[in-house]
């Protein structure tokens, strides 16, 4: 359908300048369009979902707000706390993977000998032969599946057989490893039409494809008929241009680890499935420091961690004056 252009006037030995383009919002919806008026789908396309692109010219500097005293205590307060925070943060991730990368392991050694899910273990370590720390892991009945390739044309059975034979690949029973799918897994099935592929394009493998002038069109309408409302009137080939696509998501059942150790011949079997295809979400409760020691040597040791997590020699912060540390001091 063709846009109805304004004439312009002549002008001599000179390009015609484009129209500049209008912004459009940042998010917004077309209004119908009325019947009298014709205008092409792709053109109110042009104000569905778009995004204000960022200005490339470089920003004005930023106005910087004069404290008060009682602002600039509570702001120099603030800052090294979330410095040290974000640090000590990142710290307990690495310092939690590496814990439990070992004790998880023992866990799934007591489901085995149990046959069953064991109550969620305390741990615990002495000093002097008197309690010291103390904490307990949690394995929670939440779970992330590792999902098998799906193909477009892939239905839940043939979902459910692929999991069979990744479970077979780490090394179950073939058998029990389809026991397991059939009773333990509930594959779901969500359809949906991807408008933003067909709007704007998609990333197939490395290369970008772009949608073609019929599956624009198609989208165009589709949307227009959602956001306004009233009867969506497609040809064949744009009907055909509305491709259906076909997400699977799995969920576990409940009781997953009361009855998981019946699907394995081997403890080995048993931490390759919750390890590798059905992975509960392991966590942490109730860390206790020091709970034998006084409330100095407590906190003595406290500080000793603080300077071994950041790297530094105790001497030469406690021989720093306060003011220095944090830059109050005054010449």
């Amino acid at each position: 359908m063709a846009k109805t252009k304004t004439a312009k006037k002549p002008t001599p030995k000179k390009t015609p300048k484009k129209t500049p383009k209008k912004k459009s919002p940042a998010v917004s919806i077309p209004s119908p369009v009325p019947p009298d008026k014709e205008e092409n789908p792709l053109d109110v396309l042009a104000s569905l979902g778009k995004k204000k692109k960022k200005s490339t010219s470089k920003k004005a500097d930023r106005p910087v707000l004069a404290l008060t005293e009682a602002a600039d205590k509570r702001f120099r307060q603030w800052v090294p706390a979330k410095v040290l925070a974000d640090h000590f943060g990142e710290h307990l991730k690495v310092t939690q993977a590496a814990l439990d990368d070992l004790v998880v392991d023992l866990f799934y050694d007591l489901m085995w000998d149990k046959k069953s899910q064991p109550k969620n273990p305390a741990l615990k370590a002495s000093k002097d032969g008197k309690p010291d720390i103390e904490g307990m892991i949690v394995i929670q009945e939440r779970f992330k599946i590792s999902m098998p390739e799906i193909d477009e044309d892939d239905t839940k059975e043939d979902v459910a057989e692929k999991m069979v034979t990744i479970l077979s690949t780490i090394g179950l029973n073939p058998d029990k490893a389809k026991a397991l799918v059939e009773n333990e897994l509930i594959i779901g099935e969500t359809k949906s039409i991807p408008l933003t592929a067909l709007i704007e394009g998609q990333k197939v493998g490395k290369e970008w494809v772009n949608p073609t002038d019929i599956e624009k069109t198609a989208a165009t309408k589709l949307l227009i008929a959602l956001s306004a409302g009233g009867k969506l009137d497609l040809s064949d080939d744009e009907k055909e241009a509305l491709i259906v696509s076909t997400e699977f998501k799995i969920a576990v059942k409940g009781g997953f680890l009361e009855r998981v150790c019946t699907y394995c011949d081997s403890g080995d079997q048993l931490k390759s499935i919750l390890r590798l295809v059905i992975k509960p979400v392991v966590s942490h409760r109730g860390a206790k420091f020091a709970v034998s020691d006084s409330l100095t040597d407590k906190n003595k040791r406290l500080f000793a961690q603080i300077f071994e997590i950041l790297g530094t020699d105790e001497d030469e912060i406690l021989g720093t004056d306060e003011d220095e540390i944090l830059g109050t001091d005054e010449e």
